[in-house]
């Protein structure tokens, strides 16, 4: 493992900062209602994990998943003016690309719900 990471940086920077936030929001989570369990901790998703990475490990992440495009794009995409689009809100920040386990195409964006009240 160490000879794969010292042969390629960019994927040992990228397992730093996926540590470092897992480690950040299992420690978040730590205190919450159910506290920490072996199974499942709140927080620490693959996706959570990779959406709250910096832009340029995201993009590392998204590039990787878009690699991979054989064998998902037959079942999304009719065009090649989709996958461009998609690119292009990778590229911009405006979303985060990654695989599953089972190599599904996961496409992550944020979500801004507002509730306007009279006062």
């Amino acid at each position: 493992l160490i000879k794969v990471m010292l042969q390629f940086p960019q994927l040992a920077e990228m397992t730093r900062e996926y540590a470092a936030c897992f480690k950040e929001s299992a420690t978040a989570h730590a205190n919450g209602p159910s506290g920490l369990s072996h199974v499942e901790v709140e927080g620490t998703d693959f996706t959570d994990i990779v959406c709250a990475m910096s832009h340029e490990m995201q993009l590392l992440v998204g590039h990787a998943a878009f690699a991979r495009k054989s064998h998902w794009t037959r079942r999304i995409f009719a065009s090649q003016k989709g996958l461009d689009r998609l690119k292009d809100e990778l590229l911009q920040g405006k979303c985060s690309l990654m695989l599953s386990g089972s190599g599904e195409l996961i496409r992550a964006v944020v979500v801004v719900a507002v509730r306007i009240i009279k006062a």
